[in-house]
């Protein structure tokens, strides 16, 4: 019996070159690549093995030998429909098989397998002699086996077919592979040998199915990109596969690029990608975004150690242009367990981690822990409170009277928006403006917020009771907006709200992120009869340049300051000084944080002309902050003993 082993022959060469180019490749660790690389390799032993039972039967050698060579061959050669039929499940599925589904999957083929473990006793499969190779009485049920594969395949295209972009090459992969390479045609003609040939094709098809490891490579740093990171991390959350992320974020590296030049930067990034891939294999470390990498370990390993050596490879000494550059980064630990539950909170975990680690300061380490997560549900729950209120247009605001020291009278209030989260109560507006201001919801919440006041303004007859404005926090987002005065002047025409009712405060944050834009929206709001106060004073840059490029005609002094004055007598001298300054440019001067009568009259004394805090008031609802100013006027009361006599509220 003659064999055509030039196909084999042919197909084992294809398969060799095939196998270096792909080894040669970089590619993504997924399933697809490993199961690609695993039918490959059992592809090339199978035809190996088909070709050496072939050759040495033509030489009448020991039945011993040919019996062991054909044992192995089989055992392998059913390994080929079930490894290709499993790629293609896996492919349509989008990850690995549940285990449950995996066990029945491998029944046929660990039946068949036993029964060519046991075939040199029983025959059952097949039998060697002095005349060579021969077909067993059950060798049928080989092919019996690849069909059932071949049905189950083709059974969840169909059910699957939505599931994979080319439905038809899945099924030719298949085909050619088990239908018509082996069990069609070697069924009936057992001389004529194609089984190489059909691995061969579905190998070179299957290689097609695989994406593209160019879309996953960062062409700077040759490492794996963000798109790379959530692929790999996807396919180990569908295997239910632990790990943990080690999230490296470099330290004012903008600095370097405006020092060194974006070219020196770029050398900084490969140089460190290169030491970190000496330590971690290729697959494993990403480039999640400029200046920010994400390396994938394993979840046995001590994560704290490995931060450990991370930061001795941060602090090497490192060259540009032959200048010595430090350099350090912050370090986050993310257990995948705590948040990878999707590929949204897993983003999240790492930027939030990576904003706790930067707010600790230069080369820090935070861990993603239960404390985090839970800090992680808090804000959800926060965002989701703010959603609903948007929606429905029920946005608390709470009003804090501000005292005139001069008239001994409440001269304005400051409006403060008020959140209640369900299982959280009521949250502070630091709490759930930064959130806000991060999801882009700051916007609708700060017009939300006017247009209550403006409709407290005249439903509650401010004007009539003595208060000459309430003041209006506008956050960093709302003073970045071009076209913000127009906003504010169509709410207070729609309310018919006089615009000297309404003070607007800015921190001194906003004036250092938006100074052009604000001062810009400022000057328009002026035109407009609109008065401005900054908040906050002292809590922050204090930048002397803001005030006077900025048409502030109120100055807050922050808590902080205000209490620091009356622990230190530098301090006290300091708030002195401060105060008298800001008369001589002729604005006025309020105290925030008045706890109790000496601070009160303290400030008084100092020339303060208005005092905010809980000596008097804490933030109340509009209700009952209506009740507080008719009390207090009806009371007629001296300042200085006021707090301690007032009426008992309902």
């Amino acid at each position: 019996m003659r064999y055509n082993i030039d196909f084999e022959v042919c197909s084992l060469l294809f398969l060799f070159m095939l196998l270096l180019y792909f080894l040669s490749k970089k590619h993504i660790e997924s399933f697809q690549s490993k199961q690609f690389r695993l039918y490959m390799i059992v592809g090339i032993i199978d035809i190996m093995l088909n070709i050496l039972s072939c050759t040495i039967e033509e030489y009448a050698p020991p039945v011993s030998l040919m019996l062991l060579v054909n044992l192995a061959f089989l055992v392998v050669h059913m390994c080929v429909p079930y490894i290709c039929t499993e790629y293609v499940l896996m492919m349509l599925r989008g990850g690995s098989l549940p285990v449950k589904n995996k066990l029945i999957f491998s029944i046929p083929f660990a039946f068949i397998e036993i029964l060519i473990l046991s075939s040199p006793f029983s025959d059952m499969i097949f039998y060697c002699d002095s005349t060579g190779y021969h077909h067993g009485p059950y060798h049928i049920l080989t092919y019996a086996t690849m069909g059932l594969y071949l049905v189950v395949a083709v059974i969840e295209i169909i059910i699957r077919r939505k599931n994979v972009e080319n439905i038809s090459l899945a099924f030719l992969i298949f085909i050619i592979s088990v239908s018509s390479g082996v069990a069609g045609i070697q069924a009936f003609f057992s001389d004529v040998l194609l089984s190489g040939l059909g691995i061969s094709l579905s190998v070179f098809l299957m290689y097609f199915t695989i994406e593209d490891p160019a879309v996953f490579i960062d062409p700077l740093t040759e490492s794996m990109n963000r798109s790379g990171f959530m692929k790999l991390t996807g396919e180990f959350r569908k295997e239910e596969r632990p790990y943990s992320l080690l999230v490296v974020a470099l330290d004012n590296f903008k600095i370097l690029n405006e020092v060194f030049g974006v070219e020196g930067g770029d050398v900084i990034l490969k140089l460190l990608v290169n030491e970190l891939h000496k330590r971690y294999p290729q697959g494993r470390v990403f480039r999640y975004n400029g200046d920010t990498f994400c390396i994938v370990v394993n979840k046995d390993i001590e994560c704290t150690k490995e931060a450990g050596e991370i930061k001795k490879i941060i602090h090497k000494n490192w060259m540009i242009n032959g200048v010595a550059v430090d350099l350090s980064a912050c370090i986050c630990i993310v257990y995948a367990d705590k948040c990878a539950e999707s590929d949204t909170d897993l983003i999240k975990a790492i930027d939030y981690s990576l904003k706790s680690a930067k707010q600790m300061g230069k080369g820090q380490m935070f861990v993603y822990d239960d404390a985090a997560s839970e800090d992680m549900v808090r804000g959800a729950a926060i965002e989701q409170a703010m959603l609903n209120a948007i929606e429905s247009r029920s946005f608390e605001v709470h009003y804090q009277p501000i005292y005139d020291t001069v008239s001994h009278s409440i001269h304005s209030l400051e409006a403060l928006a008020r959140l209640n989260v369900p299982e959280y109560g009521y949250v502070s507006p630091e709490e759930f403006i930064r959130i806000a201001e991060q999801n882009g919801m700051i916007i609708e919440i700060g017009n939300l917020v006017l247009d209550e006041v403006c409709k407290f303004i005249i439903d509650g007859k401010l004007e009539e009771k003595g208060i000459e404005f309430v003041e209006v926090n506008l956050s960093v987002v709302q003073c970045m907006q071009e076209n913000y005065h127009q906003i504010v002047v169509d709410i207070l025409k729609k309310r018919g709200v006089s615009p000297k009712m309404v003070n607007l405060e800015i921190t001194e944050t906003a004036a250092a992120y938006s100074e052009d834009i604000l001062v810009r929206n400022m000057a328009r709001m002026r035109l407009a009869d609109l008065e401005f106060s900054m908040d906050d004073y002292g809590s922050g840059y204090s930048n002397i340049n803001y005030i006077v490029k900025m048409p502030f005609s109120i100055i807050k002094i922050d808590k902080i300051f205000v209490w620091s004055a009356f622990k230190k007598g530098k301090m006290r001298r300091i708030l002195e000084n401060t105060v008298s300054m800001f008369h001589d440019i002729n604005m006025r001067v309020v105290a925030e944080g008045v706890e109790d009568k000496e601070m009160a009259d303290t400030l008084a004394t100092m020339g303060v002309e208005y005092l905010q805090g809980f000596y008097y008031s804490k933030p109340l609802p509009p209700g009952r902050l209506l009740e507080f100013l008719d009390d207090f006027k009806s009371e007629h009361i001296e300042e200085a003993g006021f707090a301690g006599r007032r009426k008992k509220k309902k």
